[in-house]
């Protein structure tokens, strides 16, 4: 399953990619980004669940530019998942360690984002919209603590369970500083799903990340 999700997703990442480079090339602009990230997910999981750190890279493309807005497609691979606090008990019921267990869900994103700019000299701030389908790539199931091996070993098709596409939307605000040659950018992202990512048991969850991101504009 892995390797199939694997090259479903390089087939269209390719796909995406040359239908951008299709067009007209002279309102083209290319972007790297990369940052940290924090995912969540928000549903009916039967216990708390907190952030879990994670990155994000993308690359950048302009399909439209001018002055105060543009439109880009967008393509890269972000981290998603969540953490689960567990604490250990003796057969006392006295506390003897707890510890986080990750569940680790990594995707392909194909993006669309319209972006308002507001013009000034060298400084240009902007919010940004648009829709975004993720590709499951991979999924785990780690923790730090050797007495809870045995639990996560089970979790490992909870977490392979989650959906392989997922449908979503990323709203922001960013900032570009124009210099010479190039340009650089500052995001800040909120990317929560529009669709279920898992649905199953009665558990139904879709993810959500924040990002924070650094680009250079070329």
């Amino acid at each position: 399953m892995f390797q199939k999700n694997l090259l479903l997703a390089i087939v269209t990442l390719v796909l995406f990619s040359v239908s951008i480079s299709n067009l007209n090339a002279q309102l083209l602009n290319l972007t790297v980004k990369a940052g940290y990230n924090l995912s969540d997910v928000s549903g009916n999981y039967p216990v708390e669940t907190n952030n879990k750190s994670g990155f994000s890279f993308y690359v950048e493309k302009d399909i439209i530019n001018l002055l105060v807005v543009t439109l880009s497609g967008e393509a890269g691979y972000i981290q998603k998942g969540f953490d689960e606090e567990v604490i250990i008990t003796n057969k006392f019921g006295v506390e003897t360690g707890r510890g986080d267990i990750h569940y680790k869900l990594g995707y392909i994103d194909l993006s669309v984002l319209g972006k308002l700019r507001v013009p000034g000299g060298i400084v240009y701030p902007y919010i940004l919209a648009g829709p975004t389908l993720g590709f499951k790539v991979s999924s785990g199931v780690s923790s730090s603590l050797s007495e809870l091996n045995e639990f996560v070993a089970g979790q490992e098709q909870f977490v392979s369970d989650f959906k392989s596409t997922s449908f979503g939307i990323k709203v922001g605000l960013g900032i570009e500083v124009s210099l010479p040659l190039i340009s650089i950018l500052a995001e800040g992202r909120y990317n929560p799903d529009l669709t279920s990512s898992y649905d199953k048991n009665n558990i139904q969850l879709k993810n959500r990340v924040y990002e924070f991101l650094l680009g250079v504009k070329f």
